[in-house]
């Protein structure tokens, strides 16, 4: 009877200890179904050693979750539950953060986890890539493109090359006239942050995907592997604003400014809005003809919309609500919330525009 016992807690043991025999579980299947195991417990094993120490794109994620199993002491059971769930997602990149995920959470709390995080996976519609054509009755048809971001940024790029200021006419002359527009040979910035770029360097480039100012995105190692001449300008950013500060002396932003806000915000700031921020205004917090400065703190993306109904404007009320920096960035006010004339910031600036004006004329000297 003791020895039985002492079979049982070492097989139990064994079992529980999770990435500890998972790790030394090498082997492939035949080879530990030739050390005893049987066929169901080699399949087990050999899976979940790949899973967790074989070769992955996703190295830095692996890492993560073989630590979050091994803190929470997750056995054989609770990392096969785990993996039951992460089969059920289509895209590698969302197995992972699942695994992760999961891996982290106590093993008694796993199955409510699991079930509440495929719902929200399973509620993403990706638009599958391809070209749409929409024909009615009256009125005009449609030629829908779906593809990844980047192509389409490159798609808009060459039609701009032929007519930048008429798309349409740009692609009648590309396709139904067989002409051939010009890629451009700069074409985006690229934001990179310090951060970012550190984990990059250190192998984690899969897990970081990089916004493109003109709307394409790709991930740190797609960033390495392009050389910065077909992205436009790759910028390592740690936010100043002292040498291109340019304070009341130009309306408009420079070109280095334009740079400088694009490691800020890639799009339009206004919540929910996509416009790619090559495609945008630069839009003064604090409104110029109230004072504001044109300095990066005073400064960000709205696209032509968003910029129009920004209700910053006392003589131009919109009802609409503005964008406003906050400490952390840029944030949105809603109509009901403090109108941009009560803030200090434009209160401020009114006061020193107002001390900056020469003082009118005695009457009568005119």
């Amino acid at each position: 009877m003791s020895v039985a016992m002492g079979v049982l807690e070492t097989y139990f043991h064994y079992r529980n200890s999770g990435i500890a025999l998972v790790e030394n579980a090498s082997s492939s299947p035949d080879e530990l179904r030739a050390l005893g195991a049987d066929a169901s417990d080699a399949a087990e094993l050999a899976h979940l050693h790949r899973t967790y120490f074989g070769p992955t794109r996703f190295i830095g994620k692996q890492r993560k979750a073989r630590k979050a199993a091994l803190d929470q002491q997750h056995g054989l059971t609770t990392l096969n539950l785990i993996e039951s769930y992460t089969a059920k997602v289509k895209k590698d990149l969302d197995a992972w953060n699942l695994r992760i995920k999961l891996a982290s959470t106590p093993a008694h709390k796993i199955r409510d986890i699991a079930a509440k995080r495929l719902k929200e996976l399973r509620a993403k519609r990706t638009p599958k890539p391809g070209v749409r054509f929409t024909y009615r009755s009256t009125g005009p048809n449609s030629m829908t493109i779906t593809d990844d971001a980047t192509v389409i940024a490159d798609i808009r790029g060459t039609l701009e090359s032929v007519n930048k200021h008429n798309l349409l006419e740009a692609a009648r002359t590309v396709i139904v006239a067989g002409s051939v527009g010009t890629k451009p040979a700069i074409h985006a910035q690229v934001v990179v942050t310090l951060d970012e770029f550190d984990r990059i360097i250190n192998g984690d480039g899969d897990e970081i995907e990089l916004q493109l100012t003109n709307g394409g995105r790709m991930t740190g190692a797609e960033f390495l592997a392009h050389k910065f001449a077909s992205i436009g300008y790759a910028t390592i950013v740690h936010p100043v604003e002292g040498p291109i500060n340019s304070y009341r002396a130009e309306r408009s932003a420079s070109w280095k400014q334009r740079l400088t806000l694009c490691a800020e915000t890639q799009t339009c700031s206004r919540p929910g809005c996509n416009k790619p921020a090559d495609y945008c205004q630069v839009h003064h917090i604090i409104p110029w003809q109230a004072g504001g400065y044109t300095n990066i703190k005073n400064l960000t993306f709205l696209c032509a919309y968003h910029n129009g109904i920004n209700d910053d404007d006392p003589e131009r009320p919109t009802g609409r609500g503005y964008v406003f920096r906050i400490p952390g960035g840029i944030s949105y006010i809603p109509p009901w919330g403090l109108p941009i004339t009560a803030t200090p910031e434009y209160q401020q600036a009114v006061a020193r525009l107002n001390a900056e004006q020469p003082p009118d004329p005695p009457p009568g000297t005119g």
